[in-house]
Formats: C-alpha cells, sequence, structure tokens
C-alpha cells in the first residue's frame, strides 16, 4: 500500500490533536481527531465515519473560506479514534476545521488542547445546534478537560454541568480568534437561571366535581403509584391527568440534569420541554413500540424516556396495540429500558408516573346514568380484554370517573389550588425521604415492605380475607400495601390503620374489607 507521504516529504513526529466525542444512548465517549497533511491532493477519513462524517471537509473547506482561513491544497488524512467506535452526523465539522488550522499552522495546538469541540458547521461559517451537548460536557468533565465549545444554542442545557468551563460561540470565525488568544480565557458562561416553583397553564382549581379522582391523583403524584382512569367521554379524565405534573414536587437539580441530557438527545431541549417543570408525555394511540421505548438506526430514546421523572399519560389505552403496551411491563418495574439491536445495546431511562385512561366499552357510555350504551356483553368483554392482566397487575390505582353534572361545572366555589395539593404531596414525600432514602412508597423493595408497612393483628387478618375473596395476587398484595403506607403518609400516621387500607383497596377494582 503506497503511503500518503511523498518520497520527498517526511511526516511530522506528530499528528494535531483535538478532542470531540461521540453520543451513544444518553453518554458520550471520547474522540480523538488526529490530521496529518501531505504532499498531494485528496481527502481521507477513517476511523468508521458514516457519510455525513465523510462529507464534513466540504462544510468545513467552504466554512474556513467564509472565516477568512485557507484550507491546505495538499492531501489530508483525518483519524478519528477509538477506531472500533463508529462515528456519526455532523457534530465534528468543527474539532476536523480546527484540527486541519492546527496542522497547516494557522493556530497553535498548545492552545487547543484541553478542549472538548463539536459543532456542526454551515458553509456560511456558522455553528448549528448538536443533540447530547449534556452527555458530551459529562464526558470532558469525567476525562478532566478544561472545558467544551459549542454552538450558542447548546450554551443553556451545558451550564447545568458544574465546574466546567463552557465556551458558546455562533460563528468559526469566533472559535478561531478565541483559541487565537488565551488571554480571553476567563470566566464561565452564564448559568442557566431556573425557577424553583414551576409554573403551569393548568390549576387543579380548575376542577369542577371529581374528588374521588383527585384524591386518587393525589395519592398517586405522593408515592409515584401509576393510575388507571375509566370512564366515559367527556367525564374529565384527560382533564386531570394534564394537571397531575402541577401537584408532583418540582425536580431536583439531578433531576433536572437527568431530564435535560434525554431531551438533549432527542434533540428536544428547550423546544417540547421545561427543565423547571416535570415532563407530560402523551403520545398517540396509533404510537408503534419503538415510537414508545427508543431505537432506530441512530437509537434516540422513546416517549416512556421523554417523560422520565415526569407523567406518561396514556389515553385511550385499549386502543393501543398489544404489542405495544407490552413492552411497558419491564420500565413500569424497573424504571428503565433496554434496547436491544443487532448492532447496538442501550439502555435509557424509563422513570415515570403512568395514568392511563380508557373508555368502559366501545361506545364509551356503558354505566352513564344518561347516554344509553349500544354495546355487546361480548363486545365490551374484548374491548377491556385488550389490555392484559400483567399490564392492569402494575398499575396501583385503578376507579372510575362519573361524568360531572352540570350543576356542579357552574359551581363558582374553585377547587384546592395545585399549590395547596402541591403542598401536602411534598410533605408525604418528606416523610419517606425520611424514612427510607430517596425512593418513593412504590418502589418499596421486599425487606423495606417488612419494615415500614408492619400491619397489626387486625387489620393483617382483614386485609388477608379482602385479597382472597377477591382472588387478588402477590403483586397486587405488595402494591395496595405500598399505595396505604401512602396515604398514610398523607395523613401524617406512623402505622398502617383500617382506614387506610380500606381507601387503598377502594381503589384497586373495588376490593373492600
Amino acid at each position: 500500500m503506497t503511503s500518503i507521504y511523498s518520497v520527498k516529504g517526511n511526516p511530522p513526529e506528530m499528528a494535531a490533536t483535538v478532542y470531540s466525542a461521540a453520543v451513544t444512548g444518553l453518554d458520550a465517549e471520547l474522540v480523538t481527531i488526529e490530521t496529518r497533511i501531505a504532499p498531494g491532493l485528496g481527502y481521507l477519513i477513517v476511523g468508521l465515519p458514516d457519510d455525513a462524517v465523510k462529507e464534513s471537509l466540504f462544510r468545513v473547506e467552504s466554512a474556513l473560506q467564509a472565516s477568512d482561513r485557507n484550507m491546505p491544497r495538499q492531501r489530508i488524512l483525518i483519524s478519528m479514534a477509538p477506531a472500533s467506535l463508529r462515528k456519526s452526523g455532523a457534530v465534528y465539522d468543527l474539532p476536523i476545521a480546527i484540527s486541519i488550522l492546527c496542522e497547516s499552522g494557522q493556530l497553535d495546538a498548545s492552545d487547543v488542547d484541553g478542549w472538548l469541540i463539536a459543532a456542526e458547521l454551515s458553509l456560511n461559517g456558522k455553528l448549528r445546534p448538536i443533540r447530547g451537548g449534556i452527555a458530551m460536557a459529562l464526558e470532558a468533565k469525567k476525562r478532566g478537560l478544561k472545558g467544551i465549545i459549542l454552538p450558542s444554542e447548546n450554551a443553556e442545557e451545558t451550564a447545568l454541568v458544574d465546574d466546567l468551563e463552557i465556551r458558546p460561540f455562533s460563528e468559526l470565525a469566533d472559535v478561531i480568534t478565541f483559541l487565537a488568544d488565551p488571554q480571553t480565557r476567563t470566566g464561565l458562561s452564564p448559568q442557566r437561571s431556573i425557577n424553583p416553583t414551576p409554573s403551569y397553564p393548568q390549576d387543579f382549581s380548575e376542577i369542577r366535581g371529581q374528588c374521588a379522582a383527585k384524591r386518587a391523583l393525589e395519592i398517586a403524584a405522593a408515592g409515584n403509584h401509576h393510575v388507571l382512569l375509566n370512564g366515559p367521554p367527556g367525564a374529565g379524565k384527560s382533564m386531570l391527568a394534564q394537571r397531575l405534573p402541577t401537584i408532583l414536587p418540582p425536580p431536583t437539580l439531578t433531576q433536572r440534569l437527568d431530564i435535560a441530557r434525554v431531551y438533549s438527545i432527542a434533540g428536544l431541549l428547550g423546544q417540547e420541554n421545561d427543565l423547571c417543570q416535570r415532563p407530560f408525555r402523551s403520545p398517540h394511540h396509533t404510537s408503534s413500540d419503538i415510537a414508545l421505548v427508543g431505537g432506530g438506526l441512530n437509537p434516540l430514546p422513546g416517549e416512556i424516556s421523554l417523560a422520565h421523572h415526569g407523567v406518561l399519560f396514556l389515553d385511550e389505552l385499549p386502543e393501543f396495540r398489544r404489542r405495544v403496551l407490552e413492552v411497558l411491563r419491564q420500565p413500569l418495574e424497573e424504571r428503565r429500558i433496554t434496547v436491544s439491536r443487532a448492532n447496538y445495546n442501550i439502555q435509557f431511562p424509563a422513570d415515570f408516573l403512568l395514568v392511563a385512561a380508557m373508555n368502559p366499552c366501545p361506545c364509551g357510555f356503558h354505566g352513564h346514568p344518561l347516554q344509553k350504551c349500544r354495546c355487546t356483553l361480548r363486545s365490551i368483554q374484548n374491548y377491556t380484554a385488550r389490555i392484559s392482566g400483567p399490564i392492569l397487575d402494575r398499575i396501583d390505582l385503578q376507579l372510575t370517573v362519573a361524568p360531572v353534572g352540570l350543576r356542579e361545572l357552574e359551581q363558582e366555589t374553585p377547587g384546592e389550588s395545585s399549590a395547596t395539593i402541591r403542598s401536602r404531596v411534598i410533605a408525604a414525600r418528606d416523610l419517606q425521604h425520611g424514612r427510607q432514602g430517596n425512593v418513593p412508597n412504590s418502589q418499596l423493595n421486599a425487606e423495606q415492605l417488612r419494615d415500614h408497612c408492619a400491619l397489626a393483628t387486625r387489620e393483617k387478618q382483614l386485609f388477608f380475607d379482602a385479597l382472597e375473596k377477591h382472588q387478588a395476587s402477590a403483586r397486587a398484595y405488595h402494591r395496595i400495601l405500598k399505595v396505604a403506607r401512602t396515604i398514610a403518609d398523607l395523613a401524617h400516621a406512623a402505622n398502617i390503620g383500617l382506614t387506610h387500607l380500606s381507601e387503598a383497596l377502594s381503589f384497586r377494582s373495588g376490593i373492600e374489607l
């Protein structure tokens, strides 16, 4: 094989090196870009680049010319390490441009050392935003680099990563000026200002009636329990679900960072999410399993990961394809989803609060006090059978939402505000935090159940009798106990009593003591 160097030219002692990063799943891995320039003509990029990376040199050439810099008219070899890691996307445009400038003597390589650089370049030298800026910033911090250079649009998200210098730019020329003058490297970019108390356009005070449903959502928020709302059209199921995030505690700084990582990878940060609010995702019932759990050629998080630390609302639950619903089994239990394909195995977070809504029958009016149901018994059974037993068994609170009367809608006295309910939820969560650490009641393990959900002899006997009468499963037993523990926490009770057990059972298909 012929060397890229001519007989007259000897290779330099060291190639120009620039750091960038490749994003896989929610994590980034450091990529080292080395450039060699030799006599001859042509471009060559090695290290498993995809088509977007191979085309980068054409964008780089135009961007350098627009920035009054020269693209060497020689043979350019660019190596991207580790060679076994596939490189995809236009995120390497800027580091490749800087590496070429260093190798050709237009920049000092020592001024570039210690910076992680990532951005797509336009033909006129503008920097375009990238996906996964937070993951790259975390990788730069982990590797002990001094800072990260990236597009201005990614500045706010990466500012969430502390102890790392963030340098956002809009044009290639500004990046070159910054690297060429070490005296300008002082201070950090402005930190993102996040209101600790989120503001929402909806509020629980807007809901008239529905006392049982509002109580169920308060319990769900306090213990992070999943909910199923069953009721006719117009009963207010969607309205209730949309207001659930307003009574959840504000996300912590760690949770905000987790949420931002997911949305940054998906390219949705700043478009569909405010970091001071918990996410609310409502995928349509025609969504595929990949749309729900994530994946694809270049793996992206799905709806259950976009709902991480927030609410996933599945309206018209029986209308979802059974295969789509069944993929929820693992994340409902483990709070994460593992996506395995031929060329990758990636784990996405999925710690969400599920709120599902359904009609009682295909026409929607079975059991309605005013409307007549047109469905046969067989069609109703077939409709409800679309939701499997294992899925239902994983939903802690299951209740019927009755339609609200017209007179109730005209009530002038508003209900409790979201802020009032949220204060009770936060107080209950504080009790859980002091008792069992950063674990909500819905996630108590077997040992914690024994320690924190112990029942007195009388309560235990009545509880077992009720469960045996309705042939409840072992999973249902544990979940009802966890709900009862949450109800006791809302009442600031040290032990689970009969009233707490009775209310928990009432939210489980009408089981009574």
